[in-house]
């Protein structure tokens, strides 16, 4: 529902004014909406925004650059290689596990495939017992 109004601006460029689930044009005309584009392009939305949680909670979680910038300042060696060391924990912690798969308009949000039986799902792995690759 967050994305309703984004997703009626997006199919129709003539909506200049939405209130609730209406839509108007630049003539104040009642624009008719057609229910299944805009819940398929809300679901599009909402699906970029969720394959994007990842960033959103390593950017909370990032050092500060200027510790950073401190280190090479100061030619700290020790200093920096923690910067790094802290960004990768972060990264180690929020993996970029999504794939946005776009299919005529329509969005799925699917795992990695495991690379070596291409399976989607852990429990559709045909590797053997203890894949080391997809963990199933």
């Amino acid at each position: 529902m967050i994305f309703k109004h984004k997703a009626i601006r997006n199919k129709y460029s003539n909506a200049v004014n939405i209130i609730g689930d209406k839509a108007y044009d630049k003539d104040n005309n009642l624009l008719n909406l057609d229910e299944t584009v805009v819940k398929t392009e809300e679901d599009k939305l909402q699906a970029e925004y969720d394959a994007q949680e990842y960033a959103r909670k390593r950017k909370a979680e990032y050092p500060p650059m200027a510790d950073y910038l401190d280190a090479v300042v100061k030619n700290d060696d020790t200093q920096k290689q923690k910067y790094i060391d802290d960004c990768k924990a972060v990264k180690e912690k929020y993996p970029k596990w999504l794939i946005l798969v776009a299919v005529m308009e329509v969005v799925f949000v699917v795992n990695n495939p495991c690379p070596d039986c291409g399976a989607l799902r852990l429990e559709d792995c045909n590797c053997p017992d203890e894949c080391e690759s997809c963990g199933a």
